[in-house]
């Protein structure tokens, strides 16, 4: 008699949408520069000014990675594993009965 194998895919599911929602909590907020009117003319944002610029590239490029870029990854790798585990179950045949 031939049997079916059934993977539990549901687990990668889990793991994926844990695992993205964590992500979701690591987006930093947005922030906006300070107004001109208030450092225009200081000696300390002259001196800081490209470490400021550079710090809220950064953030942007992080909120990206974070809500964006990582969430779509772990997806791709559930699905792969899925269709790997898929694969796997259709390959393995039985002999005999199952009980």
């Amino acid at each position: 008699m031939n049997g079916k194998i059934l993977m539990d895919t549901t687990v990668y599911t889990s793991i994926t949408d844990s695992i993205g929602t964590s992500a979701e909590s690591c987006v930093l907020p947005d922030i906006e520069p300070l107004p001109g009117e208030l450092t225009e003319g200081t000696e300390i944002t002259f001196l800081l000014h490209e470490d400021i610029e550079r710090l809220y590239e950064l953030m942007k490029d992080h909120n990206v990675h974070t809500a964006e870029v990582l969430p779509k990854a772990l997806l791709t790798a559930r699905d792969s594993f899925i269709a790997i585990d898929e694969a796997g179950a259709r390959s393995i045949k039985f002999r005999g009965e199952m009980r």
